[in-house]
């Protein structure tokens, strides 16, 4: 071997440890990964063999990012199935794996943390039947995820 090939080797192998530190430190999925992995001008084929063996290592898995990514979303952000499915459509996750993972979320919990917002929202608010104020209270719910079915349903439950 060259010094040139030693040299190369070497790098590549700062760059997969970088990049399986990247990946131990918290989820992330491919999409993620990629996009790191292009910061260190790889060629194409290289940023491939390198999220080969990341998933075969079990450094990347696309349905254990995903359940992760729904759990932190709903429990600490408090976002609805709709917000929560763009983020990982966003993330370029398969449709398949979406649809199981959001399945995880408990429907009674997602109801129950709705009521929350809704309660939240309109604690200090004395005149319920403000027009503005109730579609102010719609608009911030659907841009939290919420499905809009349920905060109507959930909203004149909340009133009466």
């Amino acid at each position: 071997m060259t010094k040139k090939n030693i040299s190369e080797i070497n790098e590549d192998n700062k760059i997969l440890n970088k990049i399986q530190h990247y990946c131990a430190y918290q989820e992330r999925c491919v999409y993620e990964v990629k996009l790191k992995l292009l910061e260190y001008n790889l060629t194409q084929n290289k940023i491939n063999d390198i999220i080969e063996l990341l998933k075969n290592d079990n450094f990347i898995n696309e349905e254990r990012f995903a359940l992760a990514y729904v759990q932190g979303k709903f429990r600490i952000k408090k976002w609805g199935k709709n917000k929560i499915i763009a983020g990982l459509k966003q993330k370029k996750i398969s449709d398949t794996i979406i649809q199981n993972v959001i399945k995880n979320i408990d429907n009674d919990k997602y109801i129950k943390t709705l009521k929350q917002l809704i309660n939240n929202r309109i604690k200090d608010k004395k005149d319920l039947h403000d027009k503005i104020f109730l579609n102010k209270t719609i608009n911030y719910l659907r841009t939290k995820g919420y499905e809009y079915h349920l905060i109507i349903d959930n909203i004149y439950n909340f009133e009466k």
